[in-house]
């Protein structure tokens, strides 16, 4: 096992930090938390309704909304 952190083991947001590109992370978190903000912790979400699918009260969806704002 080695040290370096890959995309894998950290959120994406996070990997695209690692790998210098902020600019991406930025714009992918914010539009997370406002996914989650409009659609609630959906599973998943419909990439042109932006429509929240999947089970509504999925954790991992809650799990990462609180990894988001644990960042800002």
């Amino acid at each position: 096992m080695t040290n370096n952190k890959t995309c894998d083991d950290l959120p994406l947001w996070r990997g695209l930090l690692t790998h210098g590109r902020p600019d991406l992370a930025a714009g992918l978190r914010e539009s997370t938390l406002e996914l989650v903000a409009t659609g609630g912790c959906h599973e998943y979400f419909h990439p042109d309704t932006r429509a929240g699918l999947g089970p509504a009260a999925f954790s991992w969806t809650a799990s990462l909304l609180l990894d988001a704002l644990a960042e800002g």
